[in-house]
């Protein structure tokens, strides 16, 4: 078996990079609070922030202390010591040989498709092996990602290392109903692996926090999603001709865990994974069948437009009709409250807005809750996105014009708002850049930037451009964002605007905290217009 694909440089740029390893440590990898050197045949983990947190520090020792838990033959980081790096604190820990997941697969992809395919077998299958080691050792990985994962060549097949340890999770084998929740975190991230291993895509969108510690402090009501009504990640792992039998096990992995209905079998621990995978190791000719459509397949499926949306009639009308009270009237902006079950079309029912609204010059700010990542992010994420986009596409005058209203309407405080919407600043062509340091520091209470953010949104809205605002699953959104959208919707000088939420009203928790905040904006005069999405008539 050719495994070339895995070169003798074992270098891994992503979490453990190589560097000279004579003399002194080669800083191999730094984020904005931590650094990564590497010494001979030793890494170091360093907290660069200035003001290391209490956490952060906790964090190190932790990594440390899953280290010593884990059986020493486990493959995993091998933490020495916990101490200090040039004043800063650090871990030290044994340099791990080879190259990351995000290295491997464009090496892998050089191959030809029968090679490809079994030696990306065998990478899954060291995977799997890994995470096996953990969970028979009583801990829950929690951070499976590419980046985390680095591959080696090992007697004519592959070694896998899990190398961050930082979010990993003790449990005890005795308290059933926590250890099987925790590693169907596991199974669930394993499948979106598996996908990228032999699809080459990521199950999950880029950046999405899939780590158990994201769920604790959240109902099971608020984290459960019924299996009728997710999203049918199958279909995107059946694609491109992946065989059948691993199109299947990723599928099932995917939907892993306790809830299982009676008609849909899951996977419950990573031993009968890797049982599967090696059942198609020992027989490819059987189980790794590639699936071929020929014409007469594709000729005889039922073909739809793309973009097709059918019935919701009413409801199109109640959100174009919004739409169109704020771009030819303008005025107080007005806020469409979306609510429905699961599965119902909430999201495609507020992408009919999206034409009418191009087709009035006006942009689309879209942003999407979730359980699994700060909530407090979206907003300036979506805003960050936004800015994006009109670098990217917009006429140097709508530029201009937009730049200028925001000069004067936020003035200096939109250096309070640049750290956490990069492209602000590249946006106003680094207005503030030199006099930022001394008119104001980076950082405000936070009522002042909240006021700041309703200022922006204000200056980047007008009648030649109005804004739609989408932001999704309201269910998740935390205390401060939706106060923060409360002000939006109140701000007087925020105009030719219109707000979308969209919220699951299954969920009595999030939703009795949602319809009281709305019934408030109401009684502040703010227009509020309810959707209601049930089951399509027949």
């Amino acid at each position: 078996m050719d495994l070339s694909c895995v070169g003798e440089t074992n270098e891994h740029s992503t979490a453990e990079d190589s560097g000279d390893s004579d003399g002194a440590p080669q800083l191999v990898y730094q984020s904005s609070s931590t650094a990564i050197y590497r010494l001979k045949e030793k890494g170091i983990k360093v907290i660069v922030d200035p003001s290391p947190s209490e956490e952060q520090i906790l964090q190190l020792v932790h990594e440390h202390n899953i280290s010593k838990f884990l059986n020493p033959s486990c493959r995993k980081r091998h933490v020495l010591d916990v101490k200090g790096f040039k004043g800063d604190p650090a871990i030290y820990f044994q340099w791990t040989r080879g190259k990351t997941l995000t290295q491997w697969l464009p090496k892998a992809r050089r191959r030809n498709d029968s090679v490809d395919l079994n030696v990306r077998l065998k990478a899954a299958i060291a995977i799997v092996e890994t995470l096996l080691e953990f969970h028979d050792g009583g801990v829950v990985y929690n951070n499976l990602s590419p980046n985390n994962i680095v591959l080696d060549t090992f007697e004519g097949s592959y070694e896998a290392t899990l190398i961050d340890l930082s979010e990993a999770i003790i449990y005890y084998k005795k308290d059933d109903e926590f250890s099987t929740k925790v590693r169907d975190t596991d199974l669930k991230c394993l499948g979106s692996i598996l996908n990228t291993i032999f699809c080459g895509d990521e199950i999950f969108e880029s950046g999405e926090d899939l780590s158990w510690s994201r769920h604790l402090g959240n109902t099971e009501e608020e984290t459960r999603e019924e299996p009728s009504t997710r999203k049918r990640h199958w279909q995107q792992a059946l694609g491109d001709g992946l065989p059948m039998y691993l199109g299947t096990l990723i599928s099932t992995l995917l939907f892993s865990g306790g809830n299982s209905s009676s008609w849909q079998t899951r996977y419950e621990c990573a031993g009968d994974v890797l049982l599967d995978l090696r059942v198609a190791e020992k027989d490819p000719l059987i189980f790794l069948k590639p699936l071929i459509f020929d014409d007469f397949l594709l000729r005889g499926r039922l073909q739809l437009p793309t973009h097709a949306f059918y019935g919701r009639q009413s409801e199109t009308s109640m959100l174009l009709h919004a739409l169109s009270s704020v771009t030819i009237l303008g005025g107080q902006p007005i806020l469409c409250a979306v609510s429905g079950s699961p599965g119902t079309g909430k999201t495609s029912l507020v992408n009919q807005i999206c034409k009418p609204l191009e087709n009035a010059n006006g942009y689309f700010v879209r942003g999407k809750f979730d359980v699994r990542m700060r909530a407090d992010s979206v907003i300036f994420s979506a805003l960050d996105t936004f800015y994006s986009d009109i670098i990217r596409e917009g006429s140097e005058e709508t530029q201009q014009k937009m730049r200028s209203c925001i000069i004067e309407s936020v003035g200096s405080g939109a250096a309070v708002l640049m750290k956490s919407i990069p492209s602000l600043q590249t946006f106003l062509k680094d207005h503030f850049a030199q006099n930022a340091a001394n008119s104001l520091k980076p950082s405000a209470t936070e009522q002042r930037w909240k006021y700041l953010l309703c200022k922006l949104v204000a200056a980047s809205s007008s009648k030649e451009h109005p804004l739609a605002i989408f932001l999704d699953d309201l269910q998740w959104a935390d205390e401060m964002s939706l106060d923060v959208i409360r002000m939006m919707v109140t701000d007087p000088d925020i105009k030719y605007c219109l707000f979308v939420g969209v919220y699951r009203d299954n969920q009595p928790s999030s939703t009795n905290r949602l319809k009281k905040l709305l019934y408030g904006m109401q009684e502040q005069g703010v227009s509020l217009m309810s959707i209601k999405i049930g089951p399509m008539e027949k």
